[in-house]
């Protein structure tokens, strides 16, 4: 396990660490104010860690040619397990090429992309690689808390989670409900969508694809702008998230519009 959190050591130790060994299993690089020629320095190590499992490169910035540069090399590190990009700077046209990448990475179970500027368009990129995780394999977690989706670009990430299911009809036999939504769930258990300013619009299509979140224990939708027909339309979803033990929509500006 290596962790650096100090830019001094980061050019020489880097380098020479990842390039004599490929058998750790976490890197942390945390608030190293990395630049691009920093990211070569890394990804070129990178190559080299193929029995790496969990990154952790939060509190720097990724914005640009950077973000491609480790995206390149993302994809190559298949065994990698855990993603954290939190706090790194990344808008839409860095999801973009990020998004690319996690289609590749094969054993990934938990990303966090939390407190970073991923919009509406971002959303739709991370959508369409997540359509193909979770049609293949699945994550365990996913992380994307104090970000911009909005509506469209929550609706469309849980669309994607969902595999693009069509929820059953609440007027369907309730044992019939649990066995269609049971046979074609998704994997995810973790579910982070705080503070990223979703309203009461959102809430009965992000309500449509909670059934098929069938392995989910925890779902954050706080700080979000729900009101009280926002929260009406989730619970009607939420009923049939029987493994749910942790939910949290507090903050949530209720009332009436």
């Amino acid at each position: 396990e290596i962790q650096i959190q100090s830019a001094v050591f980061l050019k020489s130790y880097v380098l020479k660490t990842l390039r004599t060994s490929g058998s750790f299993l976490r890197l942390g690089l945390h608030d190293t104010q990395m630049t691009a020629d920093d990211v070569l320095l890394m990804v070129e190590g990178l190559h080299r860690a193929q029995c790496l499992r969990h990154l952790d490169i939060r509190s720097n910035k990724l914005a640009g040619g950077i973000a491609g540069n480790l995206g390149n090399v993302l994809g190559k590190i298949r065994g990698l397990q855990q993603l954290s990009l939190v706090s790194c700077s990344i808008t839409n046209a860095e999801a973009d090429v990020l998004a690319n990448a996690l289609v590749e990475i094969q054993e990934l179970k938990a990303l966090d992309l939390g407190c970073n500027r991923i919009g509406s368009a971002g959303a739709r990129s991370l959508a369409n690689a997540l359509t193909k995780i979770f049609a293949t394999r699945g994550l365990d977690s996913l992380d994307l808390r104090n970000n911009m989706l909005g509506d469209y670009g929550a609706t469309t990430l849980m669309h994607a989670i969902a595999c693009d299911k069509e929820a059953p009809s609440p007027n369907t036999n309730e044992d019939v409900r649990s066995e269609t939504c049971s046979m074609n769930s998704s994997k995810l258990r973790t579910l982070n969508l705080s503070l990223n300013g979703i309203g009461p619009d959102a809430a009965a299509e992000i309500s449509s694809c909670l059934p098929y979140l069938a392995s989910l224990t925890s779902l954050n939708l706080s700080s979000n702008m729900w009101l009280d027909r926002g929260v009406e339309e989730l619970s009607l979803g939420l009923e049939m998230c029987q493994a749910l033990s942790y939910l949290n929509i507090s903050k949530g500006s209720f009332g009436d519009a």
